[in-house]
């Protein structure tokens, strides 16, 4: 059932263009106040496996650039649990195969970026019957949908969806950048959001962070260390759910992460 047709005519600031596939969508109009691009370079230097020991993953990205909170012009809520992908979403794995994300499974080990692959040892998000309005952000021939608050390599820093501009430059899946063409907001069914133990995930050619607006990446990655241990001796997928929609009071405690990390 991903099947998209929300029936509710829902549009947002542009243009209100219908797709082939039956997702409502809407141009999404830029204020110009976004954040500034900045000029790094994407930092993961992880072995090839991607696979970290445990001891806490890092995106890659850098640390806190301090430059303030700006919102941009989407229409998520950054407090909001229930930030990921939607089920249609597709991921490429170890052997070289690609699947839709509501597909993949612990266990699985899926790209990251610049060749590498990363083992998924669980869930921050799967819900198959959500159904929730995406930012879409196309770059040429790559697309990819997410929540508004979810982090993505942006100008060589982690940005949430909804801050990044038409012009700004998302990470491609063979290492090289390419600028936004256009914004849209989709309604679509489904939420998604396996932790890989690199803290990267490569969706539809495109490279994004695990983590969330919900709680700090740092500190959402150093409480996932109990659950990446737990995958390495064996005892599956424990407490995979903590910092997002599962546990909505444990998120809303914690430290909420900022818009962009230089």
């Amino acid at each position: 059932g991903s099947e998209d047709h929300d029936g509710s005519g829902d549009h947002d600031h542009g243009s209100g263009d219908h797709d082939d596939n039956g997702d409502h969508e809407g141009d999404l109009v830029d204020d110009g106040n976004g954040d500034d691009s900045g000029s790094g370079e994407d930092g993961g230097s992880d072995a090839d496996t991607g696979d970290d020991d445990g001891s806490g993953d890092d995106d890659g990205f850098g640390d806190d650039d301090g430059s303030g909170d700006n919102e941009g012009t989407g229409s998520g809520d950054p407090a909001d649990p229930n930030t990921c992908f939607p089920a249609d979403s597709m991921v490429e794995t170890a052997d070289g195969t690609t699947k839709r994300i509501d597909q993949v499974q612990i266990g699985d080990s899926l790209h990251v970026g610049g060749g590498r692959y990363s083992t998924v040892f669980s869930w921050g998000h799967k819900d198959e019957l959500a159904f929730t309005t995406f930012v879409r952000l196309e770059a040429g021939d790559a697309q990819i949908e997410l929540s508004h608050t979810h982090y993505l390599p942006v100008n060589g820093k982690l940005m949430i969806a909804m801050n990044a501009k038409v012009g700004d430059r998302v990470l491609l899946a063979d290492g090289s950048e390419k600028e936004i063409s256009a914004i849209k907001f989709v309604k679509k069914q489904g939420l998604y959001n396996p932790h890989t133990m690199e803290g990267k995930i490569v969706v539809n050619g495109i490279v994004a962070s695990i983590y969330t607006r919900a709680v700090a990446p740092e500190l959402a990655s150093a409480l996932l260390a109990l659950p990446r241990l737990a995958y390495r001796l064996g005892m599956g997928n424990v407490l995979g759910g903590l910092l997002h929609g599962k546990s909505p009071l444990v998120a809303a405690i914690l430290p909420k992460g900022l818009p962009s990390y230089a």
